[in-house]
């Protein structure tokens, strides 16, 4: 497994993601997981993150750092970083790359596993940013939020809460 940390600050522009793409096609075997920067607020960035104002209040429970990261890209904007990110995981658990994949696991239940998460994570994540990146065109609560206009949660949040906790 190569975890992968996406929006870090020091990425800008397409090399970190045609670097990343290259990485998923040199590595085969390697199952990748891309995180989201995440702010826990447990680390000396906590604090700066914070006061800079790009720590956004997602609330806890959705902290998942696969599918709700909390901090906002510094050199693009979130429309652009879950276009890139969906692209990411397009590339990543594409067809080809999950044979590929497949083919360089080792063993019959190393195999079954990259091919399991494959189409459960991996897939999943593909349709998860896509949606987020399709809500911030037409949820205006979310976008004004992922761009700071905001400070509280988008009712989708509240509501996505609500369905993970049940009745």
């Amino acid at each position: 497994q190569a975890n992968l940390i996406t929006g870090l600050d020091t990425d800008q522009g397409e090399l970190p993601w045609e670097l990343t793409r290259e990485l998923v096609d040199l590595a085969p075997a390697a199952y990748p997981t891309f995180f989201l920067v995440t702010n826990f607020y447990n680390a000396p960035l906590a604090r700066q993150l914070h006061a800079s104002g790009r720590t956004l209040a997602v609330p806890f429970p959705l902290l998942d750092t696969n599918s709700h990261g909390n901090v906002r890209p510094l050199h693009c904007s979130p429309e652009d970083y879950f276009e890139r990110l969906a692209g990411l995981y397009a590339h990543a658990f594409s067809w080809r790359a999950s044979a590929r994949r497949l083919r360089g696991s080792r063993g019959r239940w190393g195999k079954l596993a990259n091919l399991g998460r494959g189409l459960d994570e991996g897939r999943g994540f593909i349709t998860a940013h896509r949606q987020t990146r399709a809500q911030l065109d037409s949820d205006r609560e979310l976008r004004d939020f992922w761009h700071g206009r905001r400070r509280a949660p988008p009712t989708a949040y509240l509501r996505e809460v609500k369905e993970q906790l049940g009745p």
